[in-house]
């Protein structure tokens, strides 16, 4: 059984778009890390004009703090969530841990009339090198998310989410 499901990956890679399909089609609750902390605290924003990025992770991580005792819920994460290693921990826990991987080429093209507001004035390609070892490190499931739409990664998802749970079900006996 599938207590929950947590996706990352950069900006663009459709981790909320997908996550929430995923959730509608196993039946499960889906969670937004970036909107509840707009919905806890206040816009993300204001939060980033008014304490920077270093107090907005602050507010990210109690969110993420919370989230890590949800139970059947897919949670789709903010690109920079995985930066603290404690929030990496808190959302592997009781987890399957999948990473959207996306080419900078659609990253760039998916977000490009998107303001990252915590990413404002940092090049893609630099936060896609630092981020994407920690993607690859925390993941169980690593999936690209490039030239398909997003039914085609939900289906890739639930396929290969069947496969690791029969798996890991064998690997118990």
């Amino acid at each position: 059984m599938i207590n929950k499901i947590v996706m990352v990956g950069m900006s663009g890679s459709g981790k909320s778009v997908v996550g929430e399909k995923l959730a509608e089609i196993l039946e499960m609750h889906y969670v937004d890390v970036d909107e509840m902390v707009e919905y806890e605290f206040d816009k993300i924003e204001n939060l980033f004009q008014q304490f920077q990025e270093v107090g907005y992770r602050d507010y990210e991580k109690r969110v993420v703090k919370n989230i890590s005792s949800y139970l059947n819920a897919v949670v789709s994460t903010g690109a920079g969530s995985v930066i603290d290693s404690e929030s990496r921990e808190d959302l592997k826990c009781d987890a399957i841990v999948i990473y959207l991987a996306t080419s900078l080429s659609n990253i760039e093209k998916r977000t490009q009339n998107v303001r990252c507001i915590v990413d404002a004035g940092k090049p893609i390609k630099m936060l896609k090198k630092q981020r994407e070892k920690i993607y690859k490190d925390m993941c169980h499931l690593k999936i690209s998310t490039n030239k398909k739409t997003v039914d085609q990664v939900v289906d890739e998802i639930v396929k290969k989410l069947n496969v690791y749970v029969d798996k890991s079900l064998k690997d118990t006996k």
